[in-house]
């Protein structure tokens, strides 16, 4: 997971008065990448300007090593794509709709393989309004799969989709980056689903990019020094906390939580903690290490305002 497949130089974009995308600077390799950040940050448009759906005021973006505004024609012959809110005709069943699109490629997939690819087999002839939002979300992977792509851009392929919906989506995404070596690259604003399946990841927030490289680095640069308490009362242990020597960044992350920066070893920290803690009859239920991806999004964000 090596080679270079998108790669984006000093990209600018504006809409009227709202700047889009400001400067934006990154190289994603193969493999599963994520582009993350809240919703308006800019992810949707960064990847317009690289399928050549809209054009750049700025800088250069390129594709499988084309011009993503010049060669726009060839990248899609190379890629498949998963818009947020795809649209099917509805009275047609799965298994026409993707002989319909293969007709579209020169070299395609069988339809009926594609189905049984994302395990939509035995759907294949129920009418396309008729299935469930994550059946929609399958068909969609199915399609972007047609063309033999060396490159699949899914934008928010969970978004409405219950907790067994997205976790079928994100396992189907595992499963064929490791049976196709296919690569993908995944807009979406869930950090807690990238966490699972991305090899590289692109921190995103108001057109700029504040962070990019490989997840395991990422969380080893952020995430080292941060640590999270599961407690009976966050608010007042987060007052607490502030009163010791070492604690930083500290913050209420939940009703019964809170997390915060200190370079100490597990078991003094969870002493300071515990015996703070005790003497006000607060309950500790667990300290440990935060390693969760929202909690690097807020440090990365943090260290980018100061």
């Amino acid at each position: 997971m090596t080679d270079i497949i998108v790669s984006v130089s000093g990209i600018k974009k504006r809409f009227g008065k709202m700047q889009a995308l400001d400067g934006v600077e990154i190289s994603i390799p193969s493999g599963v990448s994520g582009i993350i950040g809240p919703n308006g940050a800019g992810k949707t448009t960064l990847l317009r300007v690289l399928l050549g759906l809209i054009r750049a005021d700025e800088g250069r973006a390129s594709v499988l090593g084309l011009d993503s505004e010049m060669q726009s024609l060839e990248i899609r012959r190379r890629i498949g794509v998963l818009h947020e809110r795809p649209i099917y005709p509805r009275f047609l069943t799965p298994l026409e709709y993707l002989k319909m699109i293969s007709d579209l490629y020169w070299e395609h997939r069988e339809p009926i393989e594609l189905l049984k690819l994302v395990d939509l087999d035995k759907a294949c002839d129920r009418k396309i309004k008729d299935l469930s939002a994550g059946m929609h979300q399958r068909l969609g992977i199915a399609q972007s799969l047609v063309g033999y792509p060396e490159i699949v851009f899914l934008d928010e392929p969970t978004s409405n989709l219950d907790v067994t919906g997205r976790n079928a989506v994100l396992q189907l995404i595992m499963d064929l980056y490791n049976n196709t070596g296919t690569s993908f690259v995944i807009s979406s604003h869930i950090l807690s689903e990238l966490e699972r399946i991305c090899h590289n990841l692109v921190f995103i927030d108001g057109g700029k990019v504040i962070e990019s490289g490989r997840l395991v680095e990422i969380f080893k640069k952020y995430a080292s020094d941060r640590w999270r308490v599961l407690t009976s009362d966050s608010e007042v242990l987060y007052r607490l906390i502030t009163s010791l020597s070492g604690f930083e960044n500290i913050g209420i992350t939940g009703v019964n939580t809170i997390s915060f920066s200190n370079k100490g070893d597990i078991n003094t920290i969870r002493h300071e903690i515990e015996s703070i803690a005790k003497e006000h009859e607060i309950d500790v239920y667990d300290v440990s290490r935060s390693t969760s991806l929202e909690e690097v999004f807020k440090e990365v964000s943090r260290n980018e305002s100061e």
